[in-house]
């Protein structure tokens, strides 16, 4: 069984902080807990985060686009199936060494076209063995009776309705029972009864089976070549070879084509309303070529869970990655403000008000006297530096500044000159793809009933901005007519000027009341304004309230 996985994972349109955040908590979590933590991320990699991972040489979390239980994360892997060519014996034996109770019957492209389960088996089975007929092929027969053929056999492979008549009693028994019989092409078993066989002149023999090995005589094998019957040897003795007989039907006689499928990247939740059915055991899981890859079972669906998460630098569920309402957070590490979120159970909440949640994590190593790796202290710092702008923002707290020092004790690094390269890195801006600006560093806020949107890009001079306003203000307006917000906006902030550029959309009653210096429409200038945190978002919620 599979250790359950917790993932530690930030918000949407992840910045330093978030993931350097989500990385070095893992680290943490490693060395105090013995679950299994794994890092993630909601979004893209913007620059700035890029440039220091590759500097650090620290892989990037996995990415996580959507947290709900998905059917691959359940179901039985390894699946046990039969093929359609196979035969109930095949079907039998699978049954008793595997103890399930569902077997999926695929053709040779391993795609599903019926379904077996262990009542219909062995009920057909009961059936079989009261009756005397059934219908088979010679290569299936001789599968399953070990048999080598005596002369040459044709058509092997094709599929025949046949009576099985046992060669006990005297010549008269068995042949008013041939005649009681219906006219079908009857199976011999016998064992070396060679006289009785060229005196059944009158029915239509289509086979001969030799229990125990016997070997026929020369003129019983010219007549059969004769009369054109074929002539089986097996090990068996006729008892034996009988009833296996029975069991050489092929499956497509009993599978039903009543089975249920759900592909591997569906929710789980999908799957509930079908095993809700008492009739369906299970699921077969296709894959994206349409072939089998996997089943979920009604037992697999009582022991699975919701994937739980740790929520690192945020609180929100509008900024958490896709699905969180499915999943079970058991903790949050943030540094924002508090915002509604339910859960089942009590959990941790970490809440400081410091300019970074890297800051926060800092904190639990130090108070748990546990050392960070260098890479790691290298990293926080990074988070630190870059969501309180070197320590200048007016979110900075005396607890970022002293997290910074302790940590240089195991990161032995020039930070200031690192946080100039990281922040000159990411300030390089490609306006050709003006949505992926925007959605750089986006978060959604909730202020009552409204909705604002508001992303931030940290640039060096507003030359190059200004000739892509346009383009700018264009995207902002079709996300606006698809999201239904108040305000909506991007914040352009130059920090080595610690001044930012506002692009805003809203209705007149809103904008006018902004405090800021109105260049032209929808574009205002917000000197000394750099944090998006405190100074930006309190400004414009505090006018909804």
């Amino acid at each position: 069984m599979s250790m359950e996985q917790i993932y530690i994972i930030g918000h949407k349109n992840p910045d330093t902080d978030s993931i350097a955040s989500a990385l070095a908590y893992a680290e943490f979590k490693k060395k105090t807990d013995s679950r299994n933590v794994i890092p993630a991320r909601a979004g893209v990699i913007n620059n700035q985060t890029g440039f220091i991972l590759k500097k650090l040489n620290i892989p990037a979390p996995v990415f996580l686009a959507d947290i709900r239980t998905k059917v691959s994360d359940v179901m039985i892997k390894n699946v046990i199936f039969c093929r359609e060519n196979s035969c109930l014996n095949d079907a039998l034996q699978i049954f008793l060494r595997s103890r399930i109770q569902f077997l999926p019957v695929v053709n040779d492209k391993k795609e599903p076209v019926g379904l077996l389960t262990l009542e219909t088996v062995t009920g057909n089975l009961l059936k079989l063995l009261e009756s005397s007929k059934i219908y088979t092929s010679i290569s299936l027969i001789r599968k399953v009776i070990r048999a080598e053929a005596i002369g040459k056999l044709e058509k092997e492979d094709e599929l025949f309705k046949g009576e099985i008549i046992l060669t006990t009693g005297s010549l008269e028994n068995i042949v008013e029972t041939l005649k009681r019989s219906e006219k079908i092409p009857k199976i011999i078993v016998t064992d070396d009864r060679y006289s009785i066989l060229t005196k059944l002149n009158q029915f239509d023999i289509k086979l001969i089976i030799f229990a125990n090995n016997n070997n026929p005589p020369h003129e019983v094998v010219q007549y059969a070549r004769k009369r054109k019957i074929l002539l089986l040897r097996t090990p068996l003795n006729s008892t034996k070879a009988t009833v296996l007989l029975k069991q050489s039907i092929p499956v497509p006689v009993f599978y039903t084509k009543k089975f249920s499928t759900i592909h591997y990247s569906k929710d789980l939740t999908e799957t509930h309303d079908i095993l809700g059915d008492q009739e369906q055991k299970g699921i077969m899981v296709l894959d994206d070529q349409g072939t089998l890859c996997g089943i979920i079972t009604k037992g697999e669906l009582v022991k699975s869970s919701s994937k739980k998460a740790i929520l690192v630098d945020h609180n929100e569920i509008s900024q958490a990655v896709d699905g969180i309402e499915q999943a079970s957070v058991i903790e949050i590490v943030d540094h924002h403000r508090l915002s509604p979120i339910n859960t089942v159970k009590p959990i941790t909440f970490i809440n400081y008000p410091v300019g970074s949640t890297s800051t926060i994590i800092a904190m639990q190593f130090k108070n748990s006297c546990i050392e960070p790796e260098r890479s790691t202290a290298r990293l926080l710092i990074s988070g630190i530096l870059s969501d309180t702008v070197i320590l200048r923002s007016p979110t900075t707290t005396r607890s970022d500044t002293e997290m910074v020092k302790w940590l240089n004790h195991f990161a032995r690094m020039d930070y200031r000159q690192f946080a100039v390269e990281f922040f000159k890195a990411g300030s390089k801006v490609d306006y050709k793809d003006v949505e992926k600006i925007i959605f750089q560093d986006f978060k959604n806020y909730e202020a009552g009933n409204s909705r604002i949107g508001m992303g931030q890009i940290e640039i060096i001079g507003f030359s190059e901005f200004h000739k892509h306003k346009a383009k700018l203000l264009h995207a902002l307006q079709k996300m606006n007519e698809e999201g239904d917000y108040k305000l909506l906006g991007l914040l352009l902030t130059d920090i080595s000027i610690e001044t930012s550029l506002l692009l805003i959309l809203g209705k007149d009653n809103l904008l006018n009341k902004l405090p800021y210096n109105k260049l032209n429409p929808n574009l205002y200038e917000l000197k000394g304004v750099i944090s998006r945190k405190q100074q930006l978002m309190p400004t414009l919620l505090k006018m909804f309230e």
